[in-house]
């Protein structure tokens, strides 16, 4: 009895340890680590000592909230327009946090992830958890600022004007920032399409800059040639971290895997002195098809079943078949077998209530019924949901 209670005693002084998160206005330590693709970061000498306030997001590859605000891409604007990327007056760091993950983790190819940390990412990922343990992480996320005089404040999940703000007010050496001006970005895309269908190039560009970007060019290129299929002379509206939507002319009957490239330059006429995201890739994928008159669809559950489910939509998103969640059915396999049509496309979408996917050795598969291998996912750490 006397050692179970020592036992609950030391479990109680534990937990009390680690919710103890660092009080606002605490001096932050001082780091010399190495990132993700081996560059040496130190937190002091690269930033604090030349004046810079350092934006550090300590989270967990499993950590769902943290994945959420991964996704809204606050860091990548700041960093595009105030960090390395732009007028380099703020550092941006990402710090993975927890010891038992690693690279697998933030590929987004391991056990216990919720997907891929690392693609789209351009400021510094350091998986360290003694970081996080320095600093007293109570939660993930925790998103500090840290000023120049090493003082840390903790600056929640909120905008980037707002954590911009937040260094201003908590940092008494900073009275404003200048930004990177005109900083245009354009997004990678892909469109999965039958063979012989036809494709309607459609890119996206991004303001990371902080002036509002009235008009730019951006140009479609088969991917090796030098010379533009189309070339926009886009005009508009496109206010400091927000979208906009450009089509191109239509591809017609494409048969083939085909590679592009889309590139944005001259906002608001000016050189963008940043080009870091000028250019993304376009692919046109052409899915596999079969002249069988009907597939077999097979999904095998992890241990968590009863967040799966799934369902089948025709070429005119009619739902044809679906099924789970399976309760109480961990590990097993089902099978559902749909009828096919010529010249119709479908689509077969996955979903994960928890949203870290199916666990490996569960995953899904789609057979013809001649016996043809269309795909098969083992494990996939998709998130939320997925759609093949």
């Amino acid at each position: 009895m006397k050692k179970n209670l020592f036992f609950v005693l030391t479990l109680f002084l534990s937990v009390n340890t680690i919710i103890a998160q660092m009080p606002n206005g605490s001096i932050g330590p001082d780091f010399t680590e190495m990132d993700i693709n081996g560059d040496t970061i130190s937190l002091y000498t690269d930033f604090l000592d030349q004046g810079k306030p350092v934006i550090m997001d300590i989270s967990a590859t499993w950590c769902g909230p943290c994945w959420n605000f991964h996704n809204t891409h606050t860091l990548k604007d700041i960093y595009m327009n105030y960090g390395n990327a732009g007028s380099e007056e703020i550092g941006v760091l990402f710090v993975e946090g927890d010891g038992s993950t690693g690279m697998a983790e933030l590929q987004g190819t391991g056990g216990s992830t919720q997907g891929d940390w690392i693609t789209g990412t351009p400021y510094p990922i350091i998986d360290n958890d003694g970081i996080a343990n320095n600093y007293q992480i109570a939660y993930y996320p925790t998103i500090y600022g840290v000023c120049p005089d090493r003082t840390v404040y903790e600056l929640g999940q909120i905008s980037s004007s707002n954590m911009i703000q937040a260094l201003i007010t908590n940092c008494s050496s900073i009275t404003s920032f200048n930004g990177s001006l005109d900083n245009a970005g354009i997004n990678s895309g892909a469109d999965e399409i039958c063979s012989g269908d036809d494709v309607i190039p459609t890119a996206t560009i991004h303001n990371y800059g902080t002036n509002t970007i009235t008009s730019a060019t951006i140009e479609l290129f088969e991917l090796g040639n030098t010379i533009a299929i189309e070339t926009q002379n886009w005009t508009g509206n496109l206010t400091p971290g927000s979208d906009a939507t450009i089509q191109f002319s239509t591809i017609s009957s494409v048969t083939n895997t085909s590679n592009y490239q889309f590139t944005v330059s001259n906002p608001n006429g000016n050189t963008d002195n940043y080009p870091l995201y000028n250019s993304a890739s376009y692919d046109v994928i052409i899915v596999p098809s079969t002249t069988a008159n009907s597939a077999i669809f097979s999904i095998t559950t992890d241990n968590y079943p009863e967040e799966t489910t799934w369902d089948i939509r025709d070429g005119s998103g009619n739902i044809i078949a679906s099924g789970g969640p399976y309760n109480g059915q961990s590990n097993s396999t089902f099978t559902q077998s749909f009828s096919t049509t010529y010249n119709d496309c479908y689509q077969i979408n996955i979903y994960d209530s928890y949203g870290d996917g199916i666990l490996n050795p569960g995953g899904y598969s789609l057979t013809s019924s001649n016996g043809i291998l269309i795909f098969q996912e083992t494990g996939p750490a998709f998130g939320y949901s997925v759609s093949e």
